[in-house]
């Protein structure tokens, strides 16, 4: 009995010691999580190959250190920093001070970011920027790892209807200005111009707040989740209160549509919001305006008769933004006869899409969705009137 108790006891012993060495550890400047254990890390038993790194965090406009700033390495395992070795974070003291050990040797990136604040790489020339590598040999010691944290830029304002009322879940959107402009349902592209840059949504008294913004130009769109007015409900999924082949009541002439800044549904008459680090620039307002929706109609073509009832056309907008800013993509079912109509489309530049729902396609030759899908795209632009005769290829 005796020699049984002392053998459970030396077995709890042996979990309790494998448990605190296994607890995070604390470094003497801010805290450390534990480091991920990879395959490399369990194959250094020498404590002298594995590396340390020490910086500082400061303000990029004051010079004064930034505490309580959540540092980031990542990478390893003997690759470029993209991953692959674990990930270690540590939070920066009263000095902006931080200390990374016992990493092993590779290559890191390492980022920092704090509330207020645009997350910022070491290295990097501006915030989002991919930064610089950090190599580590074994043993290596890296200090003065120093960097420099760009207070957010912040739009406020606020979303009305065309009697001055407050619009409440209104989505609205900034993305950086650009030298292009196009429609609304294109969007706005070109390199880093065009890209959503932050969303909000307003609250009940129709006041938005569109944080994280790094310096530069901005477009702001507004966008209301559910249209006011007009002669029947906004159905933003299918584009109207029919769908399908139900679809045959005259739609609404017009409804709310998404508008720019200031107050606008034209794309060439948009300001825009300048954005300074650390700035909150308010008094955005925009003013929500109707416009004009229209009809797009057409056929599929490709597809064998008794196949038409299976397939699903989906007009959505070309561009990114155009797509987020538009809402769910239009969608009707083909009618027996390879006919389609789409309603309470608003003005603009889209992809129509007819998919083959059934499994093995029914199309000659097409592209093939995955499930076996046929599917056929075609271009269509959206300006003061209803379009029809569409053709769409499976």
């Amino acid at each position: 009995m005796k020699g049984r108790r002392a053998v459970i006891v030396r077995t709890i012993l042996a979990g309790l010691l494998s448990a605190s060495l296994a607890a995070p550890q604390r470094g003497g400047v801010g805290d450390q999580a534990p480091w991920d254990q990879t395959a490399q890390a369990q194959q250094i038993t020498d404590p002298k190959q594995l590396c340390t790194l020490e910086g500082r965090v400061f303000h990029a406009q004051t010079g004064e250190p930034v505490p309580r700033v959540t540092v980031t390495l990542t990478g390893g395992a003997g690759g470029r920093g993209g991953g692959g070795g674990g990930m270690r974070v540590a939070r920066t003291d009263e000095q902006g001070r931080f200390v990374i050990e016992r990493v092993p040797p590779g290559s890191y990136r390492l980022a920092a970011e704090r509330v207020g604040f645009l997350r910022q790489f070491y290295g990097a020339q501006s915030p989002g920027g991919a930064g610089a590598p950090i190599n580590l040999s074994p043993g290596q010691t890296v200090r003065n790892l120093d960097i420099r944290l760009t207070p957010q830029g912040v739009i406020l304002g606020s979303v009305l209807d065309e009697y001055g009322d407050p619009v409440p879940r209104a989505t609205v959107a900034a993305y950086r200005a650009g030298q292009q402009r196009v429609s609304l349902g294109v969007g706005r592209a070109g390199g880093a111009a065009g890209q959503t840059a932050a969303t909000a949504m307003t609250n009940d008294i129709g006041e938005y707040r569109l944080a994280g913004l790094t310096p530069g130009q901005y477009f702001v769109v507004a966008t209301a989740q559910i249209a006011r007015g007009g002669r029947g409900a906004f159905d933003p999924a299918f584009g109207g209160p029919g769908r399908g082949m139900a679809a045959v009541s005259a739609p609404a002439e017009e409804d709310i549509l998404p508008t720019y800044y200031p107050s606008t549904l034209d794309a060439n008459s948009a300001v825009p919001v300048a954005v300074s680090p650390g700035q909150e620039t308010g008094g955005v307002t925009i003013v929500l305006r109707r416009g004009n929706l229209f009809r797009v109609q057409g056929r599929v073509a490709g597809a064998a008769p008794d196949q038409a009832a299976g397939i699903r056309v989906m007009l959505t907008p070309r561009g990114g933004l155009g797509q987020y800013l538009l809402g769910a993509a239009r969608a009707a079912q083909v009618r027996q006869d390879g006919t389609f109509e789409l309603v309470r489309v608003a003005p603009g530049s889209y992809y129509l899409i007819a998919q083959s729902l059934g499994r093995g396609g029914g199309g000659r030759g097409g592209p093939q969705a995955e499930g076996g899908g046929a599917v056929g795209r075609a271009a269509v632009d959206v300006a003061n009137g209803d379009v029809r005769d569409v053709v769409v290829t499976l």
